[in-house]
């Protein structure tokens, strides 16, 4: 630092790139879950009960419990029907010049990628948005923007890059400047993540004098404690940490739970006392901490989920079936002897844990019933 204060920096290299962004994929019902979470805190189990509001009594959403991003191929006419009904503020952005009308990608479109239902957009009838819940609209409106969004041009801006050398320390410069906003214009109000730096504009062998330095000291910390966005995320790829290859490729297609019991299982933890919520972070109880001190390996790695969903994916995919009987019968006989090998773990065990027992809820006292009046005989 006392080297380059106040001294005079030389360009050495600069590169600036035009680059495109291209709008969100449409909503399944993690996505959803994840992004209500990060925009407003929602637990994933009040995403998937407002989403399911809406579906079911309102009429306004597609099936929320889907796990596919794309619609079918069947669908533009359908979609563009829905567009046309969508009430204000909406209809001012269908109406935009930047709205491209009849757009059809496979990015968005794609028979593959659908199995029981298709990703969740409005439905064709005309919102009456005065009578949804402040909670309720915020959903709506997730779902109506990315709609709308993947009809909107591509976001583009400039990165710059840009390297300086100051008696003979080199020092990186970058930043970002957009250049047309495209889909970005639908979420203008919210909260910028960072300031995007917007570098000058300079030529290698120009010179600038340092008119500041400051040093930054910082420490390595812990990861953040999880939220319902990060487990969901986790759940949906949960193989994604694991080491070997032929399993995480496998787990893929395999996460923990469906996209409509995940928030169940989470809730669930905090219920059984394992978790507890701390605002929108979701943390380990020391029952939870014990509970898999004592638990062996075998049952709570996802080694152990990853290797039974390749054994499940192999024989399905056997074309002798011959073949996947015998493989059927062998990969039972291992859940068999797995069952037995955690009783007898348990059984062996020497480490006696005592886990922190959840106050009792006495039963309210029941009263005895009232008396009936007596039926008196009228007087002749």
């Amino acid at each position: 630092q006392a080297q380059v204060r106040g001294k005079t920096g030389t360009v050495t290299q600069r590169s600036r790139e035009i680059k495109k962004m291209l709008p969100p994929q449409l909503f399944d019902l993690t996505t959803l879950q994840r992004e209500a979470n990060r925009k407003f805190g929602y637990p994933a189990d009040k995403t998937l009960q407002l989403a399911q509001t809406l579906y079911e009594k309102h009429k306004l959403l597609t099936y929320p419990r889907t796990d596919s991003r794309y619609l079918s191929s069947d669908m533009p006419p359908k979609i563009a029907a829905t567009l046309q009904r969508l009430p204000e503020p909406y209809a001012q952005l269908v109406r935009s010049g930047d709205f491209q009308k009849g757009l059809v990608s496979k990015r968005y479109y794609d028979d593959s990628k659908i199995s029981d239902h298709h990703a969740i957009v409005p439905t064709e009838k005309v919102a009456n948005l005065n009578a949804l819940t402040p909670e309720e609209r915020s959903i709506y409106d997730m779902v109506a923007r990315r709609l709308i969004a993947i009809h909107y041009p591509d976001y583009e801006y400039e990165s710059a890059k840009i390297t300086t050398v100051v008696e003979g320390r080199e020092f990186r410069s970058s930043g970002n400047t957009p250049l047309k906003m495209g889909w970005r214009i639908l979420y203008a109000d919210e909260k910028k993540p960072a300031k995007e730096e917007t570098l000058p504009e300079v030529q290698v062998g120009d010179t600038r004098p340092v008119e500041k330095t400051s040093l930054k000291q910082s420490k390595t910390k812990p990861p953040e404690a999880h939220t319902d966005a990060s487990l969901l995320g986790l759940m949906e790829n949960a193989g994604e940490k694991l080491e070997d290859p032929e399993l995480r490729e496998r787990m893929k297609s395999a996460g923990l739970g469906t996209p409509a019991t995940r928030a169940a299982i989470i809730q669930r933890l905090i219920q059984a006392g394992y978790a507890k919520r701390s605002g929108k972070k979701i943390q380990s109880t020391e029952k939870g901490q014990r509970l898999i001190a004592v638990t062996p390996v075998q049952i709570s790695s996802p080694n152990t989920t990853g290797k039974w969903e390749k054994a499940l994916y192999d024989m399905a995919n056997n074309p002798d079936a011959a073949l996947r009987t015998a493989k059927a019968e062998r990969f039972m006989s291992g859940i068999r002897k797995f069952a037995v090998f955690l009783v007898d773990a348990a059984k062996a065990a020497d480490d006696t844990q005592r886990f922190p027992q959840s106050p009792k809820k006495t039963a309210p006292k029941k009263r005895a019933p009232a008396k009936k009046p007596q039926d008196k005989m009228p007087k002749a």
